[in-house]
């Protein structure tokens, strides 16, 4: 683990973890099938929301670091937030692989050139924001330290 965070330092992580949400944002709305951006479906718009959460979680974890800051109850509820985003990643990234062991049942059908291409790509990209997820919680908890819920609920 100490490798990994050695190689993924908090400032790798965090231009990692922003380049991988943009890219993410953006493909959320490609269709794999058709090779097309489809931005009238309800269901596109829930990961840019939780791209949202995880970017404002980024920029308090980093403010709070620059400033030596210790850790307050907003840094634990956005944490808390990432949660269930760090579960939807892995999620996404396993029903886009899902996608790519369907492509024989639509074999029939015309595919764009670029479907393997555009699964692997997206899927890893899921699979390795969620990795840098842990990367960050685990660099708050060096860093910051340990969340101390007795001083929390004084504060609050």
């Amino acid at each position: 683990m100490k490798f990994i965070l050695r190689i993924f330092s908090f400032k790798v992580c965090l231009l990692l973890s922003v380049i991988a949400l943009i890219f993410l944002v953006v493909l959320n709305f490609y269709g794999l099938y058709s090779n097309k951006f489809y931005f009238n479906k309800v269901d596109n718009y829930i990961f840019p929301v939780l791209a949202i959460v995880h970017l404002i979680y980024l920029y308090v974890l980093n403010s709070r670091i620059r400033r030596s800051a210790s850790i307050d109850s907003t840094v634990l509820n956005l944490e808390y937030g990432l949660y269930p985003a760090f579960l939807i990643y892995m999620y996404r990234g396993a029903e886009t692989l899902i996608n790519l062991l369907s492509y024989s049942k639509f074999e029939s059908t015309l595919q764009s050139e670029v479907f393997h291409f555009m699964v692997i790509v997206i899927s890893l990209m899921y699979f390795f924001l969620a990795l840098l997820s842990l990367i960050t919680f685990r660099h708050r908890q060096q860093i910051l330290g340990h969340y101390h819920f007795l001083i929390l609920n004084k504060h609050q």
